[in-house]
C-alpha cells in the first residue's frame, strides 16, 4: 500500500533531490560542530536550523499543501515558544537552565534559532496518516 510520501517522490523528481541535498547539509553541519574553533558556532547554529526548516516547509507542502503547513508551523513556534520560555523562568520540568548570546537574537528568553525548530518535537508531520 502506497501512501502519500510515495506519490510525492514520484511526482517532483527534482524537489526529492533538492530535499537530500538538505539532508546532506545537514549532516555536514553535525560533523561542522567537531570543530568549534575553526567555524564560526553561528554558521554551525544556522546550519542546524535552517536546512532541516526549508526541509519540513518543502515536504510538508507537498504533502499538506502551504496553508496546513504553515498552520502546523505556527501551532508548534507558538507553543514551542511558550514552553521553552516557561522552562527557562521556572526549570519545570527539566531544571534550571538558560541560553547565552552566542545563539543569537532571543524572543523572552529563548533564541530564534530554537524557537524555529520546535517542529521537532511532534516528529516531523510528513508520515502522519491523512
Amino acid at each position: 500500500m502506497s501512501g502519500p510520501a510515495d506519490s510525492v517522490s514520484r511526482n517532483r523528481p527534482g524537489t526529492s533531490l533538492a530535499l537530500w541535498a538538505l539532508v546532506t547539509l545537514y549532516g555536514v553541519a553535525r560533523v561542522l560542530q567537531i570543530f568549534p574553533s575553526r567555524i564560526p558556532i553561528l554558521a554551525v547554529v544556522a546550519l542546524h536550523v535552517l536546512p532541516p526548516i526549508i526541509f519540513a516547509l518543502v515536504h510538508g507542502a507537498m504533502l499538506y499543501r502551504a496553508r496546513g503547513i504553515l498552520t502546523f508551523f505556527a501551532i508548534c513556534l507558538v507553543i514551542g515558544n511558550i514552553l521553552e520560555n516557561v522552562g527557562v523562568r521556572t526549570g519545570f520540568p527539566f531544571g534550571h537552565y538558560y541560553f547565552t548570546d552566542r545563539m543569537g537574537q532571543k524572543s523572552s528568553r529563548s533564541p530564534f534559532c530554537l524557537d524555529s525548530r520546535i517542529w521537532e518535537w511532534p516528529i516531523f508531520p510528513g508520515r502522519w496518516p491523512v
